[in-house]
């Protein structure tokens, strides 16, 4: 029971990107802005705890890079030491790695999300 709470806890549920308000005009405007993202560009990503409970995440598509966590079930993580800082002893841990299916929600917005995995993969790289 403990491997499979630990192994599925970075599944990603939804993902919402927090777009500008010109990439919300159009279909081709957002497949325009999925191709160059900037660093700064707001995620949040809904995980869900062990006892079916919700978790949303916000980040920066900047702070995430490629990885192979969690015994390799995890493609995505970011930086814990930038999050720490100021935290109570109380609250939970930051959530540090997450999975992310390469294959998008709707098929007709399939090709963002594509692209913007592999901006994430690039920003990484450069």
């Amino acid at each position: 029971m403990a491997f499979v709470a630990y192994t599925s806890s970075p599944f990603v549920i939804y993902a919402h990107l927090r777009l500008p308000a010109f990439a919300r005009r159009s279909q081709e405007m957002l497949v325009r802005f999925s191709q160059r993202i900037p660093k700064d560009t707001e995620l949040d990503l809904t995980t869900m705890s062990f006892f079916g409970r919700p978790r949303v995440t916000r980040l920066k598509i900047g702070d995430l890079k490629e990885s192979r966590g969690r015994l390799g079930v995890a493609n995505l993580a970011r930086e814990a030491p930038l999050l720490n800082p100021g935290r109570s002893w109380l609250a939970r841990k930051p959530l540090t790695e997450f999975f992310v299916s390469k294959a998008g929600g709707r098929k007709r917005l399939d090709g963002v999300w594509r692209s913007m995995l592999e901006n994430i993969k690039t920003h990484d790289q450069g």
